[in-house]
């Protein structure tokens, strides 16, 4: 069973995400969060597989919530989503570690993709959405 973490501070986001992703066989979100803080506190409490954080949350956001989960779990696997899209985000998610970027707006077709890809050790960034893992 894949064990999904999602921090989203907003309700009707992470409710949208959870049913994506209950849909798809041997995947189960195992807790949720609506700031970075607690994103941390379920990383350590539940041991998920990945992470989803967006950027934007109170008290701590998505790349500062990133650095911290890496700095104590250097192999978490990290996809930072947001309302915000372009190549900005993109590579500040890239540079602090995380596996892939997904602007909210292609939830809905390519959040499973974009698991998928870095679960099997690729990654998904804009302008290449899947990047297979490197041989």
């Amino acid at each position: 069973m894949i064990r999904i973490l999602i921090a989203d501070d907003h309700s009707q986001t992470r409710k949208q995400i959870r049913q994506l992703l209950e849909n798809h066989d041997g995947w189960q979100v195992v807790a949720e969060g609506s700031d970075g803080h607690e994103a941390i506190l379920h990383t350590k409490a539940h041991d998920p597989h990945i992470v989803l954080l967006d950027i934007q949350m109170p008290k701590m956001n998505g790349f500062e919530a990133t650095r911290q989960i890496l700095e104590t779990f250097p192999r978490m696997l990290i996809l930072i989503i947001s309302f915000h899209d372009g190549p900005y985000f993109a590579e500040t998610s890239k540079t602090l570690g995380a596996k892939g970027f997904l602007a909210k707006v292609h939830l809905a077709n390519e959040l499973v993709p974009a698991i998928e890809s870095i679960l099997s050790g690729g990654s998904h960034f804009p302008g290449n959405t899947a990047l297979p893992a490197a041989n």
